[in-house]
């Protein structure tokens, strides 16, 4: 089996100044687990759900 197999092509991102709490939102809504994160519709980064476990167990306020 290959990648292209199973990866999915309809993309949800995140831009990397918005609220930490709005993507959170997103990807419960769109039931994923992590964010390709988009500046000038390049990849900047990824967000994935153990990275907002991290903001929570610290403490931040999102």
């Amino acid at each position: 089996m290959k990648l292209a197999e199973i990866m999915h092509t309809d993309l949800v991102t995140a831009l990397p100044n918005l609220p930490v709490s709005r993507e959170a939102k997103l990807m419960v809504e769109k039931r994923v687990g992590c964010l390709p994160v988009t500046r000038a519709s390049k990849l900047a980064g990824i967000v994935a759900n153990t990275d907002f476990l991290k903001v929570l167990v610290n403490g931040s306020n999102c």
